[in-house]
């Protein structure tokens, strides 16, 4: 039970990510794109493909997508494995069901936390102190609020929280994401780490497969233009690649499907 749980809740960042990336090839394509909820892309998606969208009208072939999500940087290694560290999912899990309780949705947010956050994880009565200084700073766009900040308002929150930041959604959906937080380096490719990243975990011809990339707060403007500089778009071995950032901003192609040219749109 505990695992089907899991799944649908990973199913359903998967569709969020991707709703945005539909309304995007609608309007260039003139298309009429959905992707159904999470129940149903469980019942008949299959592998290797994450996401199925639809089309409305049956009018345009089905799209089959695999969707990646780009971790935070750590100081201690290149890029942390969340979804193999049980206390960053625990803390994410229990902030959201709290933010929710408290009529939050149409956010992403995202919580730095310390080294000792990540090893050890948090009480139940420390989830609820970053639930309710969440709730409080919401300010109904884009924010951040720094170390500083959090230890002035709530020095306690201060040791196992470093940043948080909130991006509004153009869905009412709820995404929060933990890690440990670090500068950004503008040198590293992440976009060409999610791709290689897919590739090695699938053995099978992708070139028919759309790539959704979420970007979380890791991928800055210079990785998309060192990633378009450095890399023929003939050599992604998937037919479109789709960047979705964190803020409500629109999603950016990469690398369009063949038959609509591979010109990718400047966001």
């Amino acid at each position: 039970m505990k695992n089907k749980a899991r799944e649908l809740k990973k199913k359903e960042k998967e569709v969020a990510l991707c709703l945005p990336v539909a309304r995007a090839i609608n309007e260039l394509e003139t298309a009429d794109y959905s992707v159904p909820d999470a129940e149903w892309q469980l019942a008949n998606c299959r592998e290797p493909a994450d996401i199925t969208f639809q089309s409305d009208s049956g009018t345009q072939p089905s799209r089959m997508a695999q969707v990646v999500t780009i971790p935070y940087v750590t100081s201690t290694s290149d890029l942390e494995l969340r979804d193999d560290n049980d206390n960053l999912r625990k803390l994410e899990n229990g902030v959201e069901r709290m933010l929710l309780k408290g009529g939050m949705k149409g956010w992403q947010v995202d919580i730095d936390v310390t080294r000792t956050t990540q090893l050890q994880g948090l009480r139940g009565s420390q989830l609820e102190q970053l639930a309710g200084f969440i709730l409080k700073t919401n300010r109904g766009r884009r924010w951040s609020v720094h170390w500083q900040e959090i230890w002035r308002a709530q020095v306690g929150l201060a040791e196992f929280v470093t940043d948080i930041s909130g991006y509004p959604l153009s869905s009412d959906s709820l995404l929060v994401h933990a890690g440990r937080g670090c500068v950004i380096p503008e040198s590293r490719n992440f976009i060409e780490e999610a791709i290689r990243t897919k590739t090695r975990k699938y053995s099978c011809d992708t070139s028919s497969l759309m790539l959704v990339i979420g970007a979380a707060s890791t991928i800055l403007a210079c990785h998309i233009e060192n990633f378009r500089r450095d890399r023929k778009l003939s050599e992604i071995p998937f037919s479109e690649v789709w960047i979705v950032p964190a803020s409500d901003a629109r999603p950016t192609p990469l690398k369009r499907a063949p038959s609509l040219g591979a010109t990718p749109i400047h966001p």
